[in-house]
């Protein structure tokens, strides 16, 4: 076991050697016996002790107190005064040393020890509280500067949604200074034409509920929108009670332009395909039925019933092709969305539904409403053909109902069956995936419910900007 090392300052040399051979039956180590505070100082440059013990009354220029104060600023080693002193002038200015303790001369070996092992601990528990709160604020440093110079908007709430945080990053994407949005709602970032969020994520926050990043809008400080991605998490107390969300913003304009860029090239592409089975394929099988027509009249002239039947069978077949080309050329290429808008588009899927698939249909749709743009009616009408082509598919339904609807700020689709209702390997497939997928593309809030044996429900509501006539 290593011994405590010690340093005595004493320049009574019957004194010091008698502490010396009294430290050496406790089991401490005594290192050195200096006579002044000179010769301690000195000696620190080579080897430093665990503790000092220290007479108070020196000779030289130097006393125990200053030589104290100069051992505490330069090498944080504990000191213990020796003292045959207490009067009230040598104490108050001892204590501003910062010394661990005080031993008379006629000290008792046990309180001698005592005085030393509390010495020893404190300074131990000293230096390891200083080296934690060091390695802290080193944490807290490197956070804090990974906070202030993020790319990413990082932002703290308080329980109310009131901005209590704002970085350097938040400044660049809003245009707002952290003096002009701190104590502000964080409201004030979303459009006046979308609902607000933040009670809902309070809400399940307090729940425990866990929520990852969505892409949505909001509003900057000259007036333009900015599509981003938000994570909102929420921050606890060390007693687990939660105090505050921490929102992370990052700018996806680009890549929201880029990919509304994609999506309108794929929707150009869907309807030349849809326009060349239309026009070529459907135009080709057309004529080969006519010429099967006329095959099938020789044939009947001619008095050949096995060739008939076999002509009268390709021309079904033919039929059914032509059909199929031409529904499918429909689907692809709807061009009643342009040129009479979302409605219409909207009544000859339900009519089609009813005319293919022998399914029951109908449609609800409020006229009061202004005309989406072509992009947001092309998106909702791909949700709906999307979702109706799911509930003919998949549900069994005998009924299927669509409708449209403005509220407020917000159009409203909605797609209803009473099939067998949506199960589970199908809430998430490719289909409802796509769907979703459309509604962010608009900045709308796709919503999908189902249960087993009561049909399911898909609605999209989308905002609309200035008041719906």
């Amino acid at each position: 076991m290593v011994k405590d090392s010690i340093l005595v300052v004493e320049d009574e040399a019957i004194v010091a050697m008698d502490l010396a051979n009294t430290l050496d039956s406790l089991g401490y180590e005594v290192l050195s016996w200096q006579k002044s505070g000179e010769g301690a100082l000195e000696y620190l440059t080579e080897k430093q002790p665990d503790l000092i013990l220290m007479d108070i009354k020196l000779k030289g220029e130097m006393d125990g107190i200053q030589a104290a104060d100069a051992i505490r600023k330069q090498y944080d080693l504990p000191v213990i005064f020796l003292t045959a002193y207490s009067d009230k002038e040598t104490l108050n200015r001892a204590k501003h040393s910062l010394p661990y303790g005080y031993i008379t001369k006629s000290y008792n070996v046990n309180d001698l020890r005592s005085t030393m092992e509390m010495a020893l601990f404190k300074h131990k528990m000293e230096k390891k509280l200083r080296e934690q709160q060091r390695l802290q604020y080193e944490l807290q440093s490197r956070l804090a500067s990974i906070v202030e110079y993020s790319d990413d908007a990082i932002i703290s709430l308080s329980m109310e949604g009131v901005i209590n945080s704002w970085n350097l990053a938040a400044e660049r994407m809003f245009g707002y200074s952290a003096d002009e949005m701190i104590g502000k709602c964080f409201i004030a970032l979303t459009p006046s034409f979308l609902p607000d969020p933040f009670p809902g994520f309070l809400e399940a926050m307090n729940e425990g509920a866990h929520h990852d990043s969505f892409e949505t809008i909001r509003v900057k400080k000259d007036g333009s929108i900015l599509h981003v991605s938000l994570m909102m998490s929420p921050i606890y107390t060390q007693e687990g009670i939660l105090n505050g969300i921490s929102v992370i913003a990052r700018d996806i304009t680009e890549k929201r332009h880029l990919e509304t860029t994609v999506l309108e090239m794929s929707e150009k592409e869907r309807i030349r395909i849809g326009q060349d089975l239309h026009d070529s394929l459907g135009q080709h099988l057309t004529g080969i039925l006519l010429n099967m027509k006329f095959l099938e009249n020789s044939l009947q002239k001619d008095g050949n019933p096995e060739a008939l039947i076999l002509t009268s069978q390709i021309s079904d077949l033919l039929k059914e092709a032509v059909q199929k080309t031409r529904d499918l050329a429909k689907n692809l290429a709807p061009p009643i969305i342009e040129t009479e808008g979302i409605r219409e588009a909207l009544k000859c899927l339900v009519s089609t539904v009813e005319e293919l698939y022998r399914i029951k249909a109908k449609l609800v749709v409020d006229s009061s409403h202004r005309e989406p743009d072509t992009t947001i009616a092309i998106q909702l009408y791909r949700i709906a053909q999307e979702a109706v082509n799911n509930a003919v598919k998949h549900s069994g339904a005998s009924l299927i109902s669509v409708s449209l609807i403005g509220e407020k700020n917000e159009l409203i689709l909605t797609i209803k069956d009473d099939g067998k209702g949506l199960e589970k390997k199908t809430s998430s497939g490719m289909g409802i995936s796509i769907m979703h997928y459309r509604a962010d593309m608009i900045q709308g809030d796709l919503t999908v419910e189902g249960k087993s044996g009561k049909g399911t429900t898909i609605r999209c509501r989308v905002p609309l900007q200035g008041e719906l006539v």
